[in-house]
């Protein structure tokens, strides 16, 4: 009974956090396996498409990798790496080009200094 209201409200407090958490995450993952069956009439491929975000947007000693993994994708501001998932970086699909979008977006926000991407990289660690 002690334990339940000692973390009672602690529990108020980060549940609903934990569950908008999985909704979001489970909108996102068939969000993207919808669209990713839907493929660009150019046939530009998702790396592609953040190399030339990358050039258009004069963004320097950013680079483009592949990792492994299912929607693994990020942009690292200490290392100045945009990562791409195994199933985006080669994709042509719209959601792998609508990935690839956001995370060169952030690589901008960084070259441009973005006050809120500097709060978010101090909360990630936490």
């Amino acid at each position: 009974m002690l334990d339940l209201l000692l973390y009672g409200p602690i529990a108020l407090v980060i549940l609903p956090g934990i569950i908008l958490g999985i909704y979001a995450q489970t909108k996102v993952s068939t969000t993207f396996s919808k669209y990713q069956q839907v493929h660009s009439k150019s046939g530009i491929t998702a790396h592609m498409v953040a190399q030339e975000l990358i050039a258009k947007r004069n963004i320097e000693g950013v680079t483009v990798n592949k990792v492994p993994g299912r929607l693994t994708d990020h942009y690292d501001p200490r290392t100045n790496i945009v990562s791409l998932s195994e199933d985006v970086y080669s994709s042509t699909s719209v959601a792998a080009i609508g990935v690839s979008a956001h995370e060169c977006g952030h690589a901008e926000q960084h070259n441009k200094g973005y006050f809120m991407l500097k709060v978010r990289s101090v909360l990630v660690p936490v």
